[in-house]
């Protein structure tokens, strides 16, 4: 069985396999970006390489997202528990953004919708002012 031929491109912190196909370099570019995010919060003297032999060992983001803080922290050499329950945080925190749902703000297509959603809020400034009078007047 062959190993991949891993090499590091040190202009831009990329993780490279060596093969030439399209789908290998848009993995490429995507383990870089996660070997830049890893090293930040790895932290250190020896962050990038931290970063990339954490990468090699779990191969996958969804691998790593499902491994248990002691298991990172033994595995993986130069990460201990603080530093590999910071990346199981991150990890978590990527995961709620990806299918955290967008409010959703209503649709406003004449004065009277505009009116209706700001009438309650008015009511309370009128109040807070003391007076019931024409604001804009």
């Amino acid at each position: 069985m062959m190993m991949p031929n891993y090499r590091i491109c040190r202009r831009a912190n990329i993780l490279a396999a060596g093969s030439q196909n399209s789908r290998t370099a848009a993995i490429s570019s995507n383990a870089g970006n996660c070997v830049s995010a890893f090293a930040t919060l790895i932290g250190g003297p020896r962050q990038v390489e931290t970063a990339e032999a954490l990468l090699r060992h779990f191969k996958t983001l969804t691998a790593l997202h499902q491994a248990h803080t002691e298991e990172i922290a033994t595995l993986v050499p130069g990460v201990g528990r603080t530093t590999a329950a910071r990346l199981v945080a991150a990890l978590e925190l990527g995961k709620r953004l990806a299918t955290e749902q967008p409010p959703e703000y209503p649709m406003i297509y004449s004065p009277a919708d505009a009116a209706a959603l700001i009438q309650v809020e008015m009511g309370v400034f009128e109040r807070r002012m003391g007076t019931s009078a024409n604001i804009c007047g």
